[in-house]
C-alpha cells in the first residue's frame, strides 16, 4: 500500500478516457496524488482535478474496508466549503482513484514555511475559524478526521481559504480503540497507546487544531509528542507558562492554550469556545516589549 510501490501513472488516460493524469502533485503513506485534466472540458477553459491514486486492495481485505470507510465518510462531509469535495471514485484492475477538488495554492505547511501567516492576525483568525467550522461540520455528522495537520489542509494562493483534505484515517466511532492513530506532534495524550486503551476522536481533533493554531502563529511545534518521553512536554506539565519561553505568543493566547492542553479532555475548551476566544483576542503575537526580553530563539521565530 505504500505510495512508493505504486506505478508512476503520469501521462496515463483513465476513467474511460475522461481524465488525463498530467503530473504528480503529492504523495502520502497510502497513495499518490495527480493533477488531472478533464478531457471533456473545453480547451479554452480546461477543468482540472486532483486525483488520488491508491493500490486496489483484495476484496473484503482490511485495506478494502479502510478505503470504503474513507470514501463514505469523506462523501458525507463534502458539502462544506472548507472541505475538499470528493466528486466520485472509480477503479481499474490495479488502482482505485478518488476525484477531488484541485487547490492550486498547495498545502498549509508550505504556506506557513513561506511566511504567509507571519504576524498577520486577521488572516490567522479567518483561516482558523474556517477550519473550526469545517471540523464542527464533520463532528455534527459523526465524522472524526484523526489526522488534522497543516500538510492535510489545502489553501489558496494567499492562504486565506483553507480546505481539509485526506480522510484516510477518519472514523465514525465516537470512542476509538485505535491508539497511536495520527501524526505524533498533533496527537492528544490520550491518543497514545501508553496513555489509554480508548479515547474520543472528537477530542483528538480539537487538540490537533490547537497545535495548528500554534503553527499558524509561530511556524513552530511546541513539542514532538505530548508524552512523558518528551522534554518540552514535561516542561509544560511542570510550568504552563513554559510556552512563552519557547514561543512568541501573547499572554492571552498563552492562557487559552494552557486550558486547551489540559490532561482531562472534559476540562478543555469546546470548538465553539475555542472559536469565540480566538476571534475575540486583540493580540496573538508576543508584544515588541516582551520580545526584547525574550530568549534569542523566541526573537528569531
Amino acid at each position: 500500500m505504500q505510495s512508493g510501490t505504486l506505478l508512476n501513472l503520469t501521462g496515463h488516460i483513465v476513467d474511460d478516457g475522461r481524465l488525463h493524469l498530467v503530473r504528480p502533485i503529492g504523495a502520502g503513506a497510502f497513495g499518490r496524488i495527480y493533477k488531472a485534466l478533464d478531457t471533456t472540458s473545453p480547451a479554452s477553459s480546461p477543468t482540472f482535478y486532483a486525483v488520488k491514486c491508491l493500490r486496489r486492495p483484495s476484496l473484503r481485505s482490511h485495506d478494502a474496508k479502510f478505503q470504503d470507510r474513507e470514501r463514505a465518510l469523506h462523501r458525507r462531509v463534502s458539502a462544506h466549503p472548507n472541505i475538499v469535495t470528493l466528486h466520485r471514485h472509480f477503479s481499474d484492475s490495479k488502482h482505485v482513484f478518488l476525484v477531488l477538488d484541485l487547490c492550486v495554492g498547495g498545502d498549509m505547511f508550505a504556506a506557513i514555511m513561506d511566511g504567509v501567516y507571519r504576524r498577520n492576525t486577521a488572516l490567522i483568525k479567518h483561516t482558523f475559524a474556517s477550519l473550526i467550522d469545517a471540523v464542527r461540520f464533520c463532528h455534527v455528522r459523526g465524522v472524526y478526521h484523526r489526522d488534522l495537520k497543516p500538510e492535510n489542509v489545502l489553501v489558496n494562493y494567499k492562504g486565506g481559504d483553507a480546505l481539509i483534505a485526506d480522510f484516510g484515517l477518519c472514523t465514525d466511532s465516537k470512542v476509538s480503540h485505535d491508539v497511536d492513530c495520527g501524526s505524533g506532534s498533533y496527537m492528544a495524550p490520550e491518543s497514545f497507546g501508553s496513555a489509554s486503551s480508548s479515547y474520543r476522536p472528537q477530542d483528538s481533533d480539537t487538540w490537533a487544531l490547537c497545535i495548528i493554531l500554534i503553527n499558524l502563529v509561530t511556524a513552530m511545534n511546541p513539542w514532538h509528542t505530548a508524552q512523558s518521553t518528551d522534554g518540552r512536554w514535561n516542561a509544560f506539565m511542570a510550568d504552563p507558562d513554559f510556552l512563552r519561553e519557547i514561543l512568541p505568543i501573547s499572554h492571552s493566547l498563552n492562557e487559552l492554550l494552557q486550558r486547551c492542553f489540559r490532561i482531562d479532555p472534559a476540562r478543555r475548551p469546546t470548538l465553539t469556545e475555542l472559536r469565540h476566544e480566538v476571534l475575540g483576542m486583540n493580540h496573538l503575537f508576543m508584544s515588541d516589549a516582551d520580545l526584547l526580553k525574550a530568549s534569542p530563539g523566541v526573537r528569531r521565530a
